[in-house]
């Protein structure tokens, strides 16, 4: 992914990047981040950096993306997606930018995953107010 870090320009992009990149840091974060409920469903074995984005080619100079490979409690897989927008306003189109990821999440683990039964959730993570 250089062609995506070369495309991010400023230093606090950067440590955004570095932060959600690293499974640990990545792990950690979203341990606190996401909901109680959700959190408590997940395995506490670290998350498996995906490889690759899903934002449009003409927006990964603004927005950092990365996808990971978690278990719940129970072995089953399941995705978390951490999007960072730095935006000056609320964005009210975020659920349909979120979908249309999700769709190519999907998309990509139907690929990469011939023998699926049934499709992982994929747990949004867009609002990381440690960041």
């Amino acid at each position: 992914m250089p062609e995506q870090e070369d495309k991010v320009g400023q230093p606090h992009d950067h440590f955004c990047r570095a932060t959600i990149s690293d499974p640990v840091k990545a792990g950690a974060l979203l341990l606190e981040q996401l909901p109680t409920e959700i959190s408590s469903c997940l395995s506490s074995e670290l998350p498996v950096l995906v490889e690759g984005s899903f934002v449009d080619e003409t927006l990964r100079g603004l927005l950092l993306d990365r996808l990971y490979q978690v278990k719940t409690i129970h072995g089953r897989p399941a995705l978390v997606y951490v999007l960072v927008d730095h935006k000056s306003t609320p964005d009210t189109f975020i659920s349909w930018q979120l979908l249309k990821y999700k769709v190519e999440i999907w998309k990509q683990w139907t690929r990469e995953n011939p023998k699926w039964t049934h499709l992982p959730p994929i747990i949004p993570c867009h609002d990381l107010s440690c960041l």
